[in-house]
């Protein structure tokens, strides 16, 4: 953003103190021109600002720094949502900070430092929607830890190390969407596990795993089996 432009975002900004998504915008662009750290937006958050609170629920990006100093400083907000995707830092320590968060959706895509037991501090959250996208590290360990969440929509895509074993801890959640792609130690008997599961859309991109046989298992769902 040129230095006008940004002037002009600033003075809007304190003539409309109480428009929350007038005011994030600022604090994104402030970050974004390096005249911000992110911390100091997580800082903002722990204090309750909403205009904080909103980038940090939607906004996580490749290019972030989060640690677990960061994380500490989200203890005990009240977030719906939060996106970690790409956040490489933060351990199973900096994870400790999200227990009774009353958070609905959460990703952790891509977040390699925590792990199995580290979801054990999502317990009794009403999670809707959960990603543990490209967590390689993730075993059948951290669905058991899972098993108890409300879930509908999880994506446990590149989990390579998920076995039959671990689908199980998944047949009493509420799922209708499913991602199992490129999940390649799994097989069909471990997919009939979950065929009491209202699935209404089921992913198995690079897996082992026929499209006929999973349509077969879940006949009214929607099978993706190719790009």
């Amino acid at each position: 953003m040129i230095p006008h432009a940004l002037a002009e975002l600033e003075r809007e900004t304190r003539a409309n103190p109480d428009d929350t998504l007038l005011r994030s915008r600022y604090y994104v662009h402030l970050i974004r021109l390096g005249r911000v750290q992110e911390r100091a937006i997580f800082l903002a958050a722990g204090h309750g600002d909403p205009a904080a609170k909103m980038i940090i629920e939607g906004n996580a990006n490749p290019q972030r720094i989060v640690t677990d100093k960061d994380m500490a400083c989200m203890k005990n907000l009240p977030l719906h949502s939060l996106n970690l995707n790409h956040v490489y830092q933060v351990t199973d320590h900096g994870m400790s900070y999200l227990k009774g968060m009353p958070l609905r959706s959460l990703n952790l895509g891509h977040c390699y430092q925590f792990t199995d037991k580290a979801l054990k501090n999502l317990a009794g959250m009403p999670l809707r929607s959960l990603s543990l996208l490209w967590r390689e590290n993730t075993t059948d360990l951290s669905l058991q830890y899972i098993q108890d969440l409300p879930l509908e929509n999880l994506n446990l895509g590149a989990c390579h190390q998920i076995t039959d074993r671990g689908l199980n801890y998944l047949k009493n959640m509420p799922l209708k969407t499913l991602s199992l792609r490129n999940c390649d130690r799994l097989t069909i008997p471990g997919l009939q596990q979950l065929q009491s599961l209202p699935i209404e859309e089921l992913s198995l991109l690079w897996t082992n795993l026929s499209k006929d046989d999973a349509q077969a298992i879940f006949p009214l769902a929607t099978i993706r089996r190719e790009l």
